[in-house]
């Protein structure tokens, strides 16, 4: 993780990755938002995510982009890529759903913006057969397989 930028969650749920941020990194570099908050953190920002703007800009070394489904809310997942990615320091993270990767109609709007905006694409499933993999996929947290990480290997 670099050691300059925020780490934002987009998409709180149940507060318990927000919890485990703060844990690792400190709470002075973390923010979460969400429209409709179902927990209370003291890290935690109550906001209408179409209309992140100029007040929420900082340096970014961490994002997690989950807001929604992504059959219904493709185009703010996406939008909220967009807008961190300018901020994102050297080393920084963007992790979202692999569908950005996957599928045609996002592919050319969030993978190979991403690509042509100096970020590497990496899809969990190239770790597969790490401990971490499995034990997602045998206690059913969360389907690792449908993630990956844009991480800022150059400044265009």
């Amino acid at each position: 993780m670099p050691v300059d930028g925020k780490l934002i969650q987009f998409g709180v749920d149940d507060g318990k990755a927000l919890r485990r941020l703060c844990q690792t990194w400190g709470k002075d570099r973390v923010v979460g938002y969400d429209i409709s908050p179902r927990v209370k953190h003291s890290q935690l920002i109550t906001l209408d995510l179409n209309n992140i703007g100029p007040e929420q800009e900082t340096q970014i070394a961490f994002c997690d982009v989950d807001v929604g489904d992504f059959n219904t809310h493709a185009e703010l997942r996406l939008e909220l890529v967009r807008w961190s990615a300018p901020q994102m320091v050297m080393g920084g993270m963007i992790m979202c759903n692999s569908p950005m990767v996957t599928d045609n109609a996002w592919q050319s709007r969030g993978h190979d913006y991403l690509i042509r905006t100096g970020f590497v694409c990496y899809r969990f499933t190239n770790y597969a057969g790490e401990k971490w993999y499995t034990e997602m996929l045998r206690l059913g947290i969360w389907n690792p397989a449908t993630w990956c990480i844009y991480k800022r290997e150059r400044k265009v």
